[in-house]
């Protein structure tokens, strides 16, 4: 009743309130689950840590980065659309950098590029969830002090780059065509 269920109670559940016998789940199995449940290795699981388990079940590293990888990518199609209202060269970009760091620092803090995504961008939380933004903005941050005019200017080329690579050519899928059998 403190909010926690140790092992003992997660048995004392299993067995006793949901009658799974111990021939169907063995006590090792049932040990490796309530150690997957309890995330912060404290012996016990909380009602935070079984919503988490129950909402997306066991979690690898490798699923989250690549999970991570396409909020990212996400992110950058939906940024590489707003950024064609920018003009490309040097000179426009700075003057937008210069407007929207407010605290002119010469470099953007995650508020002030969110501001500038939902501000003058205008992509809503709709079109880029908050959390999403924030892996971006920390992908764009190369050395994790605010991303300067350098680190905006960088990913604008490539952005610039990828666009005149991309079309209805960047489409087309050669059609595979069929084996034919020939008799004669």
């Amino acid at each position: 009743r403190d909010g926690f269920l140790e092992f003992k109670e997660v048995d004392h559940l299993v067995r006793k309130e949901l009658r799974v016998p111990i021939t169907t789940i063995c006590e090792t199995e049932l040990k490796a689950l309530f150690n997957a449940v309890d995330k912060d290795n404290s012996g016990a699981v909380d009602s935070a840590e079984l919503v988490e388990y129950i909402q997306h079940g066991p979690r690898r590293p490798q699923d989250d980065a690549a999970s991570q990888e396409v909020r990212i990518q996400r992110v950058r199609r939906n940024m590489r659309m707003a950024f064609q209202s920018i003009g490309g060269n040097d000179l426009d970009v700075r003057k937008i950098f210069n407007y929207i760091d407010l605290d002119g620092t010469s470099r953007l803090s995650m508020y002030e590029f969110e501001t500038f995504v939902r501000n003058y961008l205008g992509l809503t939380r709709w079109d880029v969830k908050s959390s999403a933004l924030a892996d971006f903005f920390v992908h764009l941050d190369k050395d994790g002090d605010g991303i300067d005019m350098n680190e905006l200017l960088a990913y604008l080329k490539q952005t610039n780059k990828e666009r005149s690579s991309l079309g209805p050519q960047s489409l087309y899928v050669a059609p595979k065509a069929p084996p034919v059998d020939r008799k004669r």
